[in-house]
């Protein structure tokens, strides 16, 4: 099912799929719930789009990712649903990107994604607030994360 604040939009992006299209305020309970709006986004409206009556075995997939903590996500996580977050999305096309240049997925250890973690984030804030017309914080370069 797609969802949407305009049926018509939703209509024509479930058709392509043979899905069913309905309101944000009559989404049907679910296994997998995806917010793909910029809703709880740096800068968008902070709201859950959640439906109240999400079982508590769906998984909630947010594709915002700064903040990564979005309404949509804390709103899951206290209903006690499993979460994916747009930064773990993030993380992951990198990994994908890293293996279709290079042929090999990247291995990295926990140590490895403390240090690489706060450099993405500040990424990801640095690509909104240039996207927003607002410098970023690092000159707008990801600095070098050396691994030992």
């Amino acid at each position: 099912t797609v969802a949407a604040r305009n049926l018509d939009r939703a209509a024509a992006v479930a058709a392509d799929f043979g899905a069913f299209a309905c309101a944000l305020d009559d989404v049907p309970r679910a296994d997998l719930y995806v917010n793909a709006t910029p809703v709880g986004m740096q800068g968008q409206p902070q709201q859950s789009l959640l439906p109240l009556d999400a079982p508590p075995d769906a998984v909630a997939f947010d594709l915002v990712y700064v903040p990564e903590d979005t309404p949509f996500v804390i709103h899951a996580r206290a209903r006690g649903l499993r979460t994916v977050t747009g930064t773990e999305m993030f993380i992951a096309q990198a990994a994908a990107t890293f293996e279709r240049w290079f042929g090999s997925w990247p291995t990295l250890s926990k140590g490895d994604t403390d240090e690489l973690w706060p450099t993405l984030r500040q990424a990801q804030v640095d690509i909104i607030s240039e996207a927003q017309g607002r410098p970023a914080t690092t000159g707008g370069t990801i600095p070098n994360v050396s691994r030992t």
